[in-house]
């Protein structure tokens, strides 16, 4: 999560602050803050496994634990916009200052606004939304490589089906023409035999004929 915690100051009095977790952030804060004095601009405090980011801005001290694996440029970004909005709403507006007392006019913006950086930060980065850009489109482009060797697969089985229906076609080709020739040789030996037998009865009925009549004695 980018954001633990956040706070507005004016000197070392909190305005509002907004926590997703809790902890001693706030004390911890102020700790710093006595330490810094008149600080103007971005300054940092570490500590284990969380930074403490401060912005002195507009007169306002602007401040976001974070946690250390996610750099500093996504609170940065967070404390900027936060700036932008707090000061154009409330500057000259907090004399003199008073433990808490935005919580009721601003708390809700600021929690929402810790909210949005914590569940989008891309949003509040250049850099990281270039990351999310480049792992979305390596993620397309794996995607589609995938799909190209699912569909090279599929190409592949079909080019094989298709090789096997041609190999079974050209088999019952030339089963048909065995069956055929066959078939035909069969026929022409029918028709032999046919012939032969009216030939051969032909004889018969002849020297039965010619033995009925004695066309064969002499006269």
């Amino acid at each position: 999560m980018p954001v633990l915690y956040s706070a507005i100051l004016l000197g070392t009095t909190t305005l509002v602050d907004a926590a997703a977790f809790s902890g001693n952030f706030k004390v911890v804060a102020k700790e710093f803050l006595d330490k810094t004095g008149s600080n103007q601009g971005r300054y940092v405090f570490p500590t284990s496994g969380h930074e403490f980011c401060f912005l002195t801005k507009n007169g306002f001290t602007y401040l976001a634990v974070a946690d250390q694996a996610f750099g500093r440029n996504v609170p940065y970004a967070f404390l900027e916009k936060l700036d932008a909005d707090f000061a154009h709403k409330f500057m000259g507006k907090a004399q003199p200052p008073r433990e808490g007392m935005f919580a009721d006019s601003y708390g809700k913006q600021l929690r929402g606004m810790m909210t949005n950086v914590n569940q989008k930060p891309a949003e509040f980065d250049a850099l990281t939304a270039v990351k999310e850009k480049v792992e979305e489109t390596k993620n397309i482009m794996l995607k589609n490589m995938e799909m190209v060797l699912v569909r090279g697969e599929k190409l592949a089985e079909l080019d094989e089906k298709a090789a096997h229906l041609k190999d079974e076609a050209d088999r019952f080709k030339n089963t048909s023409s065995q069956v055929k020739r066959t078939l035909q040789w069969q026929n022409i030996k029918m028709k032999l035999m046919l012939l032969g037998a009216l030939l051969l009865l032909g004889l018969v009925l002849f020297l039965v004929i010619c033995f009925s009549t004695g066309c064969f004695k002499k006269d």
